[in-house]
């Protein structure tokens, strides 16, 4: 694994597109319990983000941790 560039890492809230191809590349969807439990939302604010509702900066820096990282492990055991 190859350590990112920290500066290409968001500073700024997310696009809905940018959100759909991170969940994609982690392999989660946006009406999923995993989903929700990996970014610490309701599946109704992934739903919300995932139908054009503006993604925080927080959440985008935590997708892209886990696009570095991989997902914590309770979320990857997480079969709901």
């Amino acid at each position: 694994m190859t350590r990112p560039d920290w500066d290409s890492l968001p500073t700024e809230a997310m696009t809905t597109k940018q959100f759909h191809a991170a969940l994609k590349r982690l392999g989660l969807s946006t009406a999923s319990q995993r989903t929700a439990k990996a970014l610490g939302v309701s599946v109704r604010r992934c739903q919300g983000y995932a139908a054009g509702a503006v993604v925080p900066n927080p959440i985008a820096r935590l997708l892209a941790m886990y696009i570095v990282h991989g997902l914590p492990p309770d979320v990857v055991r997480d079969e709901t």
